[in-house]
């Protein structure tokens, strides 16, 4: 079994069921890394009616600290749909945009492209409203994640 010491899974969930979830996974071959083990990112799509998977991603080293910065951001401001600036990764097919808030809670809008290689992009995503707070704890816990997609780790244990 593959083991690691970092966080490996961060879900960011609305009282109504939406949720989107995000998993470092290990994968044998990463783009730019010269081979050997490394690190991709899962994304999961959750609603009542439907749960999708897009698996092995790979955003920049940056994606997911400016991920974590903009959730904690969103968290203390009091627009954050003006003060929050969008968060993407062009590579992994990936963006963040906030829609609106109130003093409890943020409503934030996440883009998967469906197939990175298709001639012509088509996008799947869900927009849900959230706690301030469940950002802020969904922000620590995905700052622990490996710190580089292409950063080696993982270990059999």
């Amino acid at each position: 079994m593959l083991e690691s010491s970092w966080e490996t899974r961060v879900r960011v969930a609305s009282p109504d069921g939406a949720a989107i979830t995000l998993a470092a996974v290990p994968v044998s071959a990463v783009p730019g890394a010269g081979g050997g083990v490394g690190v991709a990112l899962d994304v999961e799509l959750t609603t009542p009616d439907r749960v999708v998977r897009y698996f092995a991603r790979h955003p920049a080293p940056a994606f997911t600290p400016a991920l974590a910065e903009a959730w904690l951001e969103c968290a203390a401001s009091l627009n954050p749909e003006l003060d929050v600036a969008t968060v993407s990764d062009e590579s992994a097919g990936l963006s963040m945009v906030v829609l609106k808030s109130t003093d409890r809670d943020v409503t934030l809008e996440f883009s998967v492209v469906e197939d990175l290689d298709a001639h012509v992009r088509e996008y799947d995503g869900i927009a849900f409203t959230v706690a301030r707070s469940a950002l802020v704890a969904a922000a620590h816990r995905l700052r622990q994640f490996p710190p580089d997609p292409t950063h080696s780790g993982w270990s059999n244990g």
